[in-house]
């Protein structure tokens, strides 16, 4: 972001669930509610160790909520600034992918992004997050593609399963944004993630990331539902309610070709 490494929003859930897995082992965790990234997480340039907490409540509702600080000391004062919040949970009800609204999607006229260039010239992150995997479809009404769950071991994949199925996912939003809006923007909030059975197994996938709307009134705003489908059409993950946002507040702008009002 911006030159600096920051730590994506999936990998701040993965770390929580882990975290909470250790400390609540019983606790069933197949959906994630109202999760919130207030501020980016800025990575040690070079590597190294970071300072980081987990804090843990358990709600009325049986839920627990969780935070991800980071610890920041000086002189004799000590301040915690929350970079993730969201809520750990049973999947009460399971929602079923809109067959018809991704049927239409996919037979719908196309431009077509070539992954490369997603990640040469739109979402130019590190390698290890280049996940789409073919030309990335954009329609009106949103952008489907395939992805892969990358590079990790089973570690990094559990409890919540492998999160660059979501990071591609999310890059995929971004770029849908970028053609349709003129706008680059990134996740700041999801309000509902559900994880299906499946998701422990599944390498390759295609995303669909279904447009829900926008608002301009504090900067841009994009609504997505995605879902995250394996060979069979079923469903590996879902994350409702996406909210994508311009945090650069027009600074950063997208390349001139891919703007779908350039022609």
């Amino acid at each position: 972001m911006e030159n600096r490494a920051v730590l994506p929003a999936v990998i701040s859930m993965q770390i929580l669930a882990a975290a909470l897995s250790r400390e609540y082992p019983e606790r069933c965790i197949d959906s994630v509610y109202d999760a919130f990234f207030p501020r980016f997480l800025v990575l040690p340039q070079g590597g190294g160790n970071m300072d980081l907490v987990s804090t843990f409540e358990v709600c009325h509702d049986d839920s627990v909520s969780a935070s991800l600080l980071t610890r920041c000391r000086r002189r004799s004062i000590t301040r915690y600034l929350e970079h993730a919040k969201c809520r750990f949970g049973p999947a009460d009800k399971r929602p079923h992918p809109p067959a018809k609204a991704i049927q239409k999607l996919r037979r719908a006229v196309s431009f077509d992004v070539d992954p490369q260039r997603i990640y040469n010239e739109l979402v130019p992150f590190g390698k290890a997050f280049q996940n789409i995997v073919s030309p990335a479809r954009l329609t009106a009404a949103g952008g489907t593609a395939d992805i892969h769950a990358g590079q990790g071991g089973d570690d990094l994949f559990r409890p919540l399963g492998p999160p660059f199925l979501l990071d591609a996912a999310f890059h995929l939003a971004c770029v849908w944004g970028q053609w349709h809006t003129g706008f680059v923007t990134f996740p700041v909030a999801i309000r509902r993630r559900v994880l299906f059975g499946n998701r422990l197994s599944c390498r390759r996938c295609c995303a669909v990331a279904l447009y829900q709307g926008g608002r301009s009134d504090s900067g841009t705003r994009l609504f997505f539902d995605i879902w995250i489908l394996n060979g069979a059409h079923k469903p590996v993950e879902a994350a409702l309610g996406v909210e994508m946002l311009d945090v650069s507040g027009g600074r950063r702008k997208p390349p001139q070709w891919i703007r779908r009002d350039s022609g």
